[in-house]
């Protein structure tokens, strides 16, 4: 099967969760003798092999290693209308694709893309299946969130942005969602009305055998919090929390930060975590992290679709308590693998820290630890690879859905 993948990013520029996991299906399908294509934006074009996937890479002004500038005022504005309705990239994508001939394509994040991209994908005939990994068909911010907390419902410009977006997924032959709650939310706005739906979980590996954990250090626990250090992560909610919990239960616990962000804002977290026992330990090796912390905190304020962080966790063995945002409430487990709170009350987290701390200790922490292993087992890399196989060759398998197209 020739398969092409499109993505804003991939590998090495602007790492993050989507990234990660389209490079390892990527790779997957190559180690399972497909050919695998994947194209992107980027800060300069790139045509190379990585691990025998075939990237092609064209320059986007608007690119660098680190994402994409929209800009701010107006400028911002006019962006969004440009990569909602048409794009240049759009078109320069397609060709690309086009000469690699694939059997189908498989489209992800499309920010400085364009939904655009599809009807030019419908119209050379190519099979379209469309992964949610975040919400830039309804968002212009792709997150549900402003101002520093996430939107209760679409204002204006989402809906006038998002409108030509939605109306353009008739042209998706399927749609998988990487957690039920992403796809259910795009379906109840209307987009993917002739697609059939798949959830597909992404995949994670630690490397190595992990055994079950003990916890040795009764009275004290270590929170940990890996991932990009922006305010929609809820790290200022999370020091907030933990300060309240020390002032009630001196000497208990204390937390590690590892991550990097904006450097004025990273200052600030800093300051805020004056006097507090807490460390902010940079970008930091998963294995490494997770070895060094007891449970690993979630605590986002947008609703997240698929926390990788918390499979991660899992695999390490190491419980999560999150926010009950997004996708998380359907993998986590509460008093089994982790606990959950919600952001919206402000004692929520304090009291869910607590009730971690007191639950945890010699064999209990044991039964947690063995629980996240086996539930890790749901996001196993051979899942993820067959899963998306079948879900290509069903489509395939399918004729060609009739779509209006207006000339």
């Amino acid at each position: 099967m020739r398969i092409a993948i499109v993505n804003t990013h991939y590998y090495p520029e602007d790492i993050g969760g989507a990234e990660r996991s389209l490079r390892f299906l990527a790779e997957s399908l190559v180690a399972e003798g497909h050919e695998c294509a994947v194209f992107c934006v980027g800060s300069s074009p790139r045509f190379m092999q990585l691990n025998g996937v075939q990237l092609t890479s064209i320059a986007s002004g608007e690119c660098s290693a680190k994402g994409i500038d929209t800009g701010k005022g107006v400028r911002k504005g006019l962006w969004h209308l440009r990569d909602t309705y048409d794009s240049r990239s759009a078109e320069k994508i397609a060709r690309h694709v086009a000469r690699f001939k694939p059997d189908l394509v498989n489209t992800n994040n499309l920010l400085g893309i364009s939904a655009a991209l599809w009807r030019k994908l419908h119209d050379m005939g190519i099979p379209i299946v469309h992964t949610l990994r975040d919400y830039y068909l309804m968002c212009p911010n792709t997150a549900f969130f402003r101002n520093g907390r996430p939107c209760r419902d679409r204002c204006n410009s989402c809906r006038i942005l998002g409108l030509p977006r939605l109306v353009a997924t008739r042209y998706v032959r399927c749609v998988v969602g990487n957690s039920h709650f992403i796809l259910n939310r795009h379906l109840q706005a209307g987009a993917f009305a002739k697609a059939t739906c798949e959830v597909i979980y992404n995949a994670y590996t630690p490397g190595a055998p992990v055994e079950a954990r003990r916890h040795s250090k009764v009275g004290q626990l270590t929170f940990g919090y890996i991932g990009r250090l922006a305010p929609s992560k809820g790290i200022r909610l999370l020091l907030e929390s933990l300060q309240s919990v020390l002032i009630l239960h001196p000497g208990t616990v204390s937390l590690r930060v590892a991550g990097e962000g904006d450097p004025d804002y990273v200052a600030e977290l800093r300051e805020a975590a004056t006097g507090l026992p807490v460390q902010f330990l940079g970008r930091m090796a998963p294995a490494e992290f997770y070895d060094s912390v007891d449970v690993t905190v979630v605590p986002s304020l947008w609703e997240e679709p698929l926390a990788r962080v918390i499979f991660e966790s899992f695999a390490h063995g190491v419980p999560v308590l999150a926010s009950n945002l997004g996708g998380s409430p359907e993998i986590i487990l509460p008093g089994a693998t982790g606990w959950l709170f919600d952001p919206r009350q402000p004692a929520s987290l304090h009291h869910a820290m607590v009730d971690a701390a007191n639950q945890l200790s010699g064999l209990q922490y044991s039964g947690y630890s063995q629980r996240c292993i086996e539930s890790a087992q749901a996001f196993s890399p051979e899942k993820l690879v067959t899963n998306y196989l079948r879900a290509f060759r069903s489509v395939l398998s399918q004729r060609p859905a009739a779509v209006a197209v207006n000339p």
